[in-house]
């Protein structure tokens, strides 16, 4: 407020901004979400997501009951090895350091393995994601991968 001598409040000063575009933008965002949302959905698969620089691995509900894991279960990569076929996770872990440590490639991974069901059979993912790496030459590294289920 602005205030005169007497101490009464004879004006206001305040700055307004403009923010149409961020809320364009984020109406824009929401509707871009809820379509991958619905797609995803619609094709019954799951999503993973590594923070391979941090180690931190999200699964959404849909990957968790693939590996058999309740939706409120925070993922871990020893919950997934010890879901894999034992004949799977070896060759499994070659391809996966593999795919990270090349650089030069272009990121795609497309692994298949064999996890333990609930009733103790196994069942069969082809889980198809996309490796991200950051910085440049000899300073390129994987940062993320990130797919489907």
């Amino acid at each position: 407020p602005w205030i005169d001598p007497a101490g009464d409040v004879v004006g206001l000063v305040g700055v307004s901004v403009d923010i149409t575009a961020e809320r364009l933008t984020q109406a824009a965002l929401a509707r871009s979400d809820e379509r991958l949302r619905v797609a995803i959905e619609s094709t019954g698969a799951g999503t993973y997501d590594w923070d391979v620089a941090h180690d931190e691995l999200v699964w959404d509900a849909r990957t968790k009951a693939y590996f058999g894991l309740p939706p409120e279960t925070a993922p871990s990569y020893a919950a997934f090895r010890e879901r894999v076929h034992p004949d799977d996770i070896g060759p499994f872990e070659q391809r996966m350091q593999a795919a990270l440590a090349d650089v030069h490639g272009n990121g795609q991974w497309r692994p298949q393995f064999r996890v333990r069901r609930a009733d103790g059979g196994w069942r069969w993912l082809d889980t198809p994601g996309q490796i991200h790496y950051e910085g440049e030459g000899c300073q390129r590294r994987a940062v993320r991968l990130a797919g489907l289920v």
